[in-house]
């Protein structure tokens, strides 16, 4: 007897770029990120400084300003990692890159160090928004658990 019920297999695994709380992304104040529009995410409040990778891969972007890191995973998945919201007008002073363009990067490396203290006193918030920019390729962007994380935990699931 053969089964008709397809199934599918988990493709790639995000994890957490950083320690803090991982909040509804519909509650962060840009809407931009609020909607999802530039594909599927997930929000946290950061308490530690270091934001390391969430998947392996390479860098294949980085903004002038430092606080957008593109990685693209050796599947072909594409992320990108926004550090703080309107931290653009900051002009890269909190943030300090550990990499650049081209570099191939494990789960959990160094990605930057953020001053956190720096993007409150700006009165900005410092909220970490992990991005699926390449929805297309992933039938399924499955977001996991809620409340703290730490470096290293499970974020998002990506099936084809």
């Amino acid at each position: 007897m053969t089964s008709d019920r397809i199934q599918t297999h988990v493709d790639e695994q995000v994890y957490s770029p950083i320690d803090g709380m991982r909040v509804p992304i519909g509650h962060v104040a840009d809407p931009v990120f609020a909607l999802e529009l530039l594909g599927s995410s997930v929000a946290i409040e950061p308490c530690s400084s270091t934001l390391a990778a969430p998947i392996a891969g390479s860098i294949t972007f980085l903004s002038k300003t430092r606080h957008v890191i593109g990685i693209t995973s050796d599947a072909g998945t594409e992320l990108l990692i926004h550090a703080g919201i309107d931290t653009i007008l900051l002009k890269g002073a909190p943030f300090s890159l550990h990499v650049k363009m081209g570099d191939q990067v494990e789960v959990g490396d160094a990605l930057m160090e953020i001053d956190l203290a720096a993007i409150e006193e700006a009165g900005m918030a410092p909220t970490i928004i992990v991005i699926v920019t390449d929805n297309d390729n992933h039938s399924v962007v499955e977001k996991i658990g809620a409340g703290l994380v730490q470096t290293g935990d499970e974020l998002m699931r990506l099936t084809a």
